[in-house]
């Protein structure tokens, strides 16, 4: 389960990055020339992954790791840290 969810988030991440300038364009109001195809492909793998994820991976994380309440706090602070740190490297690196 680990290996397909890690592989689906490179994935998704590549598809993303394929299309992030002109998304980020298009959210500023700008013009952008999108394939409209990939962004619906995006979309796609994203909703699944997701739909897997919370339906499959988070419940049985949460049985496994459930009988240490540590444990589940301690995935959950590895999940949110996978995302806010470069988030917030992006954002401050320069004066960090």
């Amino acid at each position: 389960i680990v290996d397909l969810l890690t592989q689906e988030h490179r994935q998704i991440e590549g598809a993303w990055s394929a299309l992030e300038r002109a998304l980020k364009r298009v959210a500023k109001g700008g013009d952008a020339d999108l394939d409209s195809a990939a962004v619906a492909a995006l979309v796609s793998e994203y909703l699944g992954h997701a739909r897997y994820e919370e339906g499959v991976f988070l419940p049985l994380s949460q049985e496994i790791l459930g009988r240490n309440s540590n444990h589940m706090a301690a995935l959950g602070i590895s999940m949110h840290m996978r995302h806010a740190v470069p988030a917030m490297l992006e954002r401050y690196g320069h004066r960090i």
